[in-house]
């Protein structure tokens, strides 16, 4: 249990150490053990544990993708990571940002106003709407 605990930090290793194709080949296979994981357990404990290390892979995962400029991956595997956990206030707000980054201005708001009913006082967040709905108000 331990050393499955690790496998986000010995990928961040990789990652750190520039070894991208190593980390890259690293994540398949340890996603898949702990996607079955989780359709596996029978216990509440073992299903959190299983979560857990698989948010956790996969978060290391976007972070690999973007150091190598894959946007889109990254953003594919944020949206996996909300399919599992729709609570995570950080992957909503690296999706609204993607989507920023690429224009779609329709997506990103959805996604800071999901956002927002997640930390609904965040200053950041609703002063995004806000932006968002200004700017889409005066390109119509």
């Amino acid at each position: 249990e331990s050393v499955s605990r690790s496998w986000p930090i010995l990928i961040s290793l990789l990652i750190d150490l520039e070894k991208y194709d190593e980390a890259l080949g690293s994540y398949d296979p340890i996603i898949e053990h702990y996607k079955n994981n989780l359709d596996e357990s029978k216990d509440p404990k073992s299903y959190a544990l299983s979560q857990t290390i698989l948010i956790d892979t996969l978060k290391v995962k976007v972070k690999l993708l973007t150091l190598l400029e894959d946007y889109h991956g990254a953003q594919n595997v944020n949206l996996e990571i909300t399919s599992i956990n729709r609570t995570d206030l950080a992957v909503w707000l690296e999706i609204a940002q993607y989507h920023e980054k690429y224009e779609q201005w329709k997506q990103a708001l959805h996604a800071y106003e999901f956002s927002q009913k997640l930390d609904p006082n965040n200053e950041l967040i609703n002063k995004k709407i806000e932006q968002l709905k200004l700017m889409m108000e005066n390109n119509q």
